[in-house]
């Protein structure tokens, strides 16, 4: 049999036989195998890392990154494709190509360096979109991303609530109210801009429902001086009633006298009434009396106070309980339904706000409201401001 012939380490010389040769093939193989089978995990486990970066980067580009924000006012400012239109991209290539000549879409909403493979997860397969939140990988590791507990109502469907008032934080109440229009421009899901408009109620309160999340313009227009107010007011997911935004028209008034905490033709605040009482010093109250020269029937109440983060339970109108919070108490600047009560010309009532907590829900610790500024507003455009003394 002729064999190869190789030096020996002692420098002989000898045949190494094609068995010999066969084995150390099989060595190595098994070796090479063994080798390559450890490395197979941290191969996988790198695909997935990097799906998964892509998979974030991807979702980033649809509803935006939270972690974004503007630098003037320190407030999220990127909201992806969904911000831009109003809707969720029908596929992933709406990331890189305007879907249909839209006007609102402001991409791409995918890094350039990303955008040639941004479909095609680690494995080679393409992402599975479902038009909304979440992206499943056809790779072999099966992953899903669904971006953290919102749902396509907490992004599409928010509610925008605000006040308007003069320039000395007056509401318009019932004779002006209908003289202002509040107005929202935002994407209409469509590529193109939708308009609502609303009158405020007489305590300068609005609202409008269904709004997609970013950033939208809203415009107050006091009718009779076309005195107009313009800002640009930043939606988040799940954004509700309890966050109001403020609207001042600097050189409009609504009521020639606000001195003593209410003008005349207006309820006005009784001197030397408000008080902090209570359990902790967490009740609030206060008198007010009719001088508007005939019966008022109120329905509606807003409170607004300084201070730490404060929430309250229940509203007493003399003796009788006619708002309750149930579990979820209220906060600062916001405006409830009470049950109606009328209070007859020049007689007196003493309004009670109760149970001011350091947490809207659950237990909380009693909040000492003395020393606090408060606002109060009435559903017939009245308006008190007072100072509660200082509570042991």
């Amino acid at each position: 049999m002729v064999g190869l012939r190789v030096l020996s380490r002692v420098g002989g010389d000898r045949g190494i036989s094609l068995i010999e040769v066969v084995a150390l093939i099989v060595i190595v193989a098994i070796v090479a195998a063994t080798a390559l089978k450890s490395m197979r995990p941290g191969m996988e486990n790198a695909r997935k890392r990097k799906t998964e970066r892509e998979m974030e980067m991807i979702m980033k580009g649809i509803i935006g990154d939270p972690s974004v924000m503007s630098v003037a006012g320190g407030v999220r400012s990127d909201f992806g494709y969904v911000g831009d239109v109003g809707a969720f991209p029908p596929n992933l290539d709406a990331l890189v190509e305007n879907p249909g000549g839209y006007t609102t879409w402001n991409g791409p909403y995918i890094p350039s360096q990303y955008m040639d493979g941004y479909k095609i997860d680690e494995w080679g397969q393409e992402y599975i979109y479902d038009g909304a939140l979440s992206l499943t990988t056809g790779g072999s590791s099966s992953q899903f991303r669904r971006h953290g507990s919102l749902d396509t109502t907490d992004i599409l469907h928010n509610t925008l609530a605000g006040f308007v008032v003069d320039a000395n934080d007056n509401p318009p109440g019932s004779d002006y109210a209908d003289s202002i229009e509040v107005t929202i421009t935002y994407p209409n899901g469509s590529g193109g801009l939708a308009a609502n408009t609303a009158n405020p109620d007489s305590t300068g309160h609005f609202s409008f429902s269904s709004i997609v999340m970013g950033q939208h313009l809203v415009e107050a227009v006091y009718l009779p001086e076309v005195d107009t107010l313009v800002r640009y007011v930043t939606v988040l997911p799940r954004h509700n009633e309890d966050e109001h935004i403020r609207m001042n028209f600097g050189s409009v008034y609504f009521a020639e006298d606000t001195s003593g905490g209410g003008g005349e033709g207006h309820l006005t605040l009784v001197d030397g009434t408000p008080l902090a009482s209570g359990t902790g010093c967490r009740d609030v109250s206060f008198d007010i009396i009719n001088n508007t020269g005939s019966d008022v029937t109120v329905t509606t109440i807003y409170a607004a106070w300084s201070g730490s983060a404060a929430y309250y339970e229940i509203i007493r109108w003399n003796s009788t309980q006619v708002f309750s919070s149930g579990s979820t108490r209220i906060g600062t600047e916001q405006t409830v339904d009470i049950s109606d009560q009328t209070i007859a010309n020049g007689a007196t009532a003493t309004v009670t706000i109760q149970g001011f907590k350091d947490r809207a829900t659950g237990s909380g610790n009693s909040v000492n409201m003395g020393g606090k500024e408060f606002q109060i507003a009435f559903s017939d455009g009245s308006q008190v401001e007072f100072t509660t003394p200082s509570c042991p």
